[in-house]
């Protein structure tokens, strides 16, 4: 992997939170929408994730990510079923997405530590 490679993957979430917060702002869309900025960082993440993984290596992250999302969202509703015992969609899909934001820029962190730390 080149240099150039791996400073694109340095600096693709930055350049991908930039553009929506800098529409957010410019369109004061906080006060229309309960939308945030993180909630479509998520689906760059996701996007620059499958890209720059599929292009370093030759295997396709989307199987292995979709495992891992199942898994927790399983997991998330055992939880809410078990603990709390009821369930309401809203909150359940709000946490759902909210635990995809840390698991993708885990992910995604991962990928650039190995990035620069792989030949």
């Amino acid at each position: 992997m080149s240099i150039w490679a791996k400073l694109l993957i340095l600096i693709f979430p930055v350049v991908s939170y930039a553009l929506p917060y800098l529409v957010f702002w410019f369109f004061n869309l906080k006060k229309y929408t309960t939308v945030r900025v993180r909630d479509i960082w998520t689906l760059f993440l996701m996007f620059g994730l499958n890209h720059f993984l599929s292009s370093a290596t030759n295997i396709a992250s989307t199987p292995y990510y979709a495992l891992i999302l199942s898994g927790m969202g399983l997991s998330m509703l055992a939880l809410h079923l078990f603990v709390y015992r009821k369930f309401s969609y809203p909150k359940f899909f709000k946490r759902f997405w909210r635990a995809t934001y840390l698991v993708t820029l885990a992910m995604y962190l991962s990928l650039i530590i190995a990035a620069f730390l792989l030949k």
